[in-house]
């Protein structure tokens, strides 16, 4: 009789198991990609029906960025070590720094109209200020990780950007933040921006170098049978090249990084790192180096104005000055591989970059991606995200 009940109650045993199993919604699977986290998405079904632009924002959807945004209160904090303004090395803690977890709407992106054109075309230089507020970013492209060589995981879905505290210095200067989500992982990036306008800024074209092939003076030249050697090739052409006040235009000011925790690190740049000369002028190269005193780390901005290009904001059109620069950054006794960057700046929304388009190798993994703007009216900020005024 013993011997009967126990298979029974085994069985039943196994069958509660199976049922609670049923019940309970299983993790996914790991692969050991913690750096990628909640900003792969495999896959967005597309949407039956042709939607409005998205202008409001809606609920966060699986799989999207979350920003951690500081609520930008004064706390007491400890200056950070030498070296820790890294963009990969520690940060110390920041007392005090409530964070306030922002997602991105999950409102249906429609592509723009073929005959969609911008309501204002980018001008020369910048008009207003920018507006502040939250807006959603698309995000696109592919990365590779270490661990997994040859595969390229697509990157997709939304982030959440902040447009806050504008600070009007004078009639021709003023400053504003950005705060945006960095790819795999939970750190914030806070960027402050300098705008200088009517700064002394001038092109000049490189000397041209002598044609060699071409001497001036009356030297004999030997005899050579036509068509028996290739011609020479003739020297480049020299680009016109932006020298003047090295914050003649939109600069970056200001970097700081925050984790979920609320440990941050910042780097100051002096001067400030130049990413667009006012009056812009296309075809024009600058090269423009900031240093932060406090580490000594140097960040370098090699770049070129292309032409005006439209950004797609989810149905919207928007008009900016494509840069294509070569970004190399170097600190606490390391150099970080150079990255590519082409961004897009809007001069007639205050001067805000609405395209970024990045290209990195380094031992971890490749990244790939473009984050564009996807929502041109911005829905308000969050009541805790605005910087408290200065006393």
């Amino acid at each position: 009789m013993q011997q009967w009940r126990s298979p029974r109650r085994l069985m039943v045993a196994g069958l509660a198991a199976l049922l609670l199993a049923g019940c309970v919604k299983q993790d996914p699977p790991g692969v050991g990609i913690q750096k990628l986290a909640a900003d792969i998405v495999f896959g967005v079904k597309p949407a039956t029906d042709t939607p409005p632009p998205n202008l409001e924002p809606g609920l966060a959807g699986q799989g999207d960025a979350t920003t951690y945004v500081p609520d930008g209160s004064t706390g007491d904090e400890e200056p950070p070590a030498p070296g820790d303004g890294d963009f990969s090395g520690p940060a110390r803690p920041k007392r005090g720094v409530p964070r306030l977890p922002l997602s991105p709407p999950k409102a249906t992106c429609p592509p723009a109209a073929l005959t969609a054109f911008p309501a204002k075309e980018a001008g020369q230089t910048v008009e207003g200020l920018p507006t502040e507020g939250q807006y959603r970013w698309k995000r696109a492209g592919t990365q590779t990780v270490a661990n997994l060589p040859g595969v390229k995981l697509p990157v997709s879905g939304f982030e959440q950007r902040l447009v806050r505290n504008i600070v009007k210095v004078s009639e021709t200067e003023y400053t504003f933040e950005t705060v945006q989500p960095e790819l795999g992982g939970t750190i914030t990036t806070i960027s402050t921006f300098k705008v200088k306008i009517g700064a002394v800024s001038k092109t000049v074209t490189p000397p041209v170098q002598p044609d060699l092939t071409h001497p001036t003076a009356p030297v004999p030249l030997p005899v050579q049978v036509p068509g028996t050697q290739p011609a020479l090739p003739k020297p480049p052409v020299p680009e016109s090249v932006s020298v003047g006040d090295p914050e003649r235009g939109i600069s970056l000011l200001k970097l700081q990084r925050v984790d979920a925790a609320g440990n941050s690190s910042e780097l100051n740049f002096s001067p400030a790192v130049l990413y667009l000369p006012l009056e812009v002028v296309p075809g024009e190269e600058f090269n423009s180096v900031g240093i932060d005193p406090r580490s000594g780390s140097v960040l370098q901005n090699k770049a070129k104005v292309v032409k005006r290009e439209r950004v797609d904001a989810c149905g919207e059109v928007v008009d900016g000055w494509a840069v294509e620069s070569t970004q190399t950054f170097s600190g606490s006794g390391q150099t970080a591989p150079p990255r590519t960057y082409r961004y897009i700046i809007a001069p007639q929304l205050g001067g805000i970059i609405i395209s970024e388009e990045i290209h990195t190798t380094n031992a971890e993994g490749n990244s790939d991606v473009t984050l564009s703007l996807g929502q041109l009216k911005p829905a308000p900020l969050p009541a805790q995200s605005q910087p408290e005024p200065k006393k």
